[in-house]
């Protein structure tokens, strides 16, 4: 079994540790590759099982719908069904257990009227929420994103080609790159031609920026900076983050980080479970 460095998380709890990716960027090629245990051939199939397993899909934490029943019980968490419940109760009170004791006729018309009303509004509430997410859930399952790397099936083998599912990358993958391609991962930069990537997913920039590699005939500009804070990240121009896309050119890069670990998963979990509540939300 081939031993390899794990990279940590991509910062700790006090938020004071960079980015896995922040701290590559200053290595060299050479310094990455070692202590991602990975090479220019590209990882073979045993390699990329193994750091699957000890990494985890590349995925990052996205909201996800709740149980049947869950939701359920959400929809008759409305403040106009508490108002319709609590005249239940007084036209309970009033119509049916008052008389009730002094022996006078019943009615318990207005109670069913409103609790009806009740039922039919919270059952229509669940089945349109409940269908919303089954079909947003169907289109997910049809749409595959997928990425090209150079993979071997042995040691001793020659590289080849492949696309693969995004969740399948894993650090220490070689990643090719093209106009168009979404940045699936953080990736170091080995070699890039005219590549300019859009990071308007972070920043709210519309222009691309140049990015190529260290080891380029550029001369080294914000390569050369301490990415000490998130702004500087974004400036660094050997590095792509994920969720950002390549508007032209061509690139080969070296998977550093995947999932949770990256720029783009730290910024997910932050915000997941954190969606205000709009008008409608709080029936308003």
């Amino acid at each position: 079994m081939t031993k390899f460095q794990k990279t940590g998380t991509a910062r700790s709890n006090n938020n004071k540790k960079p980015f896995t990716i922040a701290l590559e960027a200053k290595n060299s090629l050479d310094q990455t590759l070692s202590k991602l245990n990975a090479n220019l051939n590209g990882l073979t199939e045993e390699d990329a099982r193994e750091r699957l397993e000890l990494y985890g899909l590349n995925e990052v934490a996205h909201e996800k719908a709740p149980a049947a029943l869950i939701q359920l019980l959400a929809a008759f968490n409305n403040p106009f069904i508490f108002v319709l419940m609590i005249l239940a109760a007084i036209s309970f009170v009033t119509d049916y257990w008052l008389p009730l004791q002094r022996g006078e006729e019943t009615d318990l018309v207005g109670v069913s009227i409103i609790v009806t009303m009740v039922l039919i509004s919270g059952l229509l509430r669940f089945w349109q929420e409940y269908r919303t997410n089954k079909a947003a859930e169907a289109l997910k399952s049809m749409v595959r994103t997928t990425a090209t790397v150079l993979r071997r099936s042995s040691h001793s083998a020659q590289p080849a080609k492949q696309e693969i599912a995004i969740k399948q990358l894993v650090p220490g993958d070689i990643i090719l790159l093209s106009a168009g391609d979404m940045i699936p991962a953080d990736l170091r930069l080995i070699k890039s031609r005219d590549l300019f990537i859009s990071q308007a997913i972070l920043t709210g920039e519309a222009i691309p920026i140049e990015k190529y590699d260290a080891m380029g005939a550029i001369a080294p500009k914000s390569v050369e900076a301490d990415a000490s804070s998130e702004s500087e990240l974004l400036e660094l121009s050997n590095i792509c983050l994920m969720g950002t896309n390549v508007a032209s050119g061509t690139a080969m890069a070296v998977v550093v980080a995947t999932g949770g670990h990256t720029y783009f998963g730290s910024l997910a979990k932050s915000i997941v479970g954190n969606r205000a509540q709009t008008a409608f939300d709080r029936g308003s």
